[in-house]
């Protein structure tokens, strides 16, 4: 990430921990009513002609499923059950939210992924919350691991030190493809195919969309423009 602006990259990396943090929030358990309302007037889901397709198509399909009559709470959480928990479904009919599940050679929990993102953890100082009761390689916890590697991007750029700026971002780098990168888009096809409603196919759509883009412009050292 070009860094001679630091004003603009800051306002970059924070659109950027925004996201993550949103997407974590949406992944890691089902939607209530108040968060229900304020997904509707989400800065970061309003609809913008400028988005590139593959970003605006799901932020399309979750749009349209917010503003149509039959949304409802209920009806969100009876469709992250099924899908994301396999509620009423088999793992032909379920998208697990685990790393694992993906990468490991008999589709299993606890595997290698789970280790090595328990790893990147430990390095970063991060514990073990009381709250977390899932395996490490969930979804929602490496997006919020991800918001956190650029919140302290954010954190040392603002004392000017540019040095651990490019380690943070070096950190996203790495993280993002030995980790996201490589499984997202496999349990985004997932979502895509069992999901019932449009709000959680757009999600799966837009998370995969952002996730590439976002990592394209990291190694390329590039500002994303569409943020």
């Amino acid at each position: 990430m070009n860094t001679a602006n630091l004003a603009q990259s800051r306002d970059v990396m924070c659109g950027r921990m925004h996201v993550y943090g949103l997407l974590a929030r949406l992944f890691r358990v089902e939607i209530d009513d108040g968060f229900l309302e304020s997904l509707k007037t989400s800065e970061i889901l309003e609809a913008d002609d400028a988005l590139p397709s593959n970003l605006g198509h799901g932020i399309g399909l979750m749009r349209g499923y917010l503003a149509s009559p039959a949304a409802s709470s209920l009806d969100l959480a009876r469709d992250y059950a099924k899908v994301f928990c396999g509620a009423s479904s088999t793992n032909k009919t379920a998208a697990y939210p685990f790393e694992s599940v993906y990468t490991s050679e008999k589709g299993l929990l606890m595997q290698e992924a789970r280790d090595d993102a328990l790893g990147w953890y430990h390095r970063f100082g991060l514990g073990k919350s009381a709250e977390w009761h899932d395996c490490e390689d969930h979804l929602a916890l490496e997006l919020e691991f991800l918001a956190f590697l650029i919140n302290e991007s954010i954190e040392v750029l603002d004392v000017g030190n540019i040095p651990e700026v490019e380690r943070f971002i070096q950190a996203q780098k790495d993280f993002m493809e030995s980790h996201l990168i490589n499984w997202v888009p496999l349990f985004a096809e997932k979502v895509i195919r069992f999901a019932k409603t449009d709000f959680y196919k757009g999600l799966a759509s837009f998370a995969v969309a952002y996730l590439d883009q976002d990592y394209s412009a990291l190694i390329e050292d590039e500002d994303p423009a569409w943020i």
